[in-house]
């Protein structure tokens, strides 16, 4: 059983449940009265709960279609074209992987900055699951404990 299997998506439904496709990852669309109180954290639930199920998505894709790393020219494409939907200007490093600025919004401090980094590489191993989205590549999976 996954660490995720006792998570509730904000619909409601177990992290599993929705991972196996057995519920609607659906977000609901009232954030909480408890974060709603600060504005700022009740800006961050309202997009993230619009967004939910097309990130659910995303990560789905990811994983049916795992690449080992320095070989990550698809997930790569596919963040990519993400960021550039967004109106951001995502530039491509050699082999793989990419670096998109990401500007202060209007009256923001355009000295200070935040960094992000993330893994987008699969490991060696076979996956184990029956998942809808389990790996399509034989041999190469999405397996780290964030993944599953």
């Amino acid at each position: 059983m996954s660490p995720l299997d006792d998570d509730t998506t904000p619909s409601g439904a177990t992290a599993a449940q929705a991972r196996d496709g057995a519920a609607s990852v659906a977000a609901p669309a009232v954030a909480a009265p408890a974060v709603a109180a600060d504005p700022v954290v009740a800006e961050i639930v309202r997009v993230t709960d619009q967004l939910f199920d097309e990130i659910v998505g995303i990560r789905r894709d990811i994983h049916a279609h795992p690449e080992l790393a320095r070989t990550e020219i698809r997930t790569t494409a596919l963040v990519a074209e993400r960021l550039a939907a967004e109106g951001l200007t995502p530039r491509l490093l050699p082999g793989s992987g990419l670096v998109c600025d990401i500007p202060a919004g209007a009256g923001g401090d355009s000295r200070r900055r935040v960094a992000l980094r993330a893994d987008l590489d699969a490991l060696p191993v076979q996956e184990a699951t029956d998942l809808p989205y389990s790996s399509t590549v034989p041999g190469v999976s999405h397996a780290c404990g964030h993944d599953v």
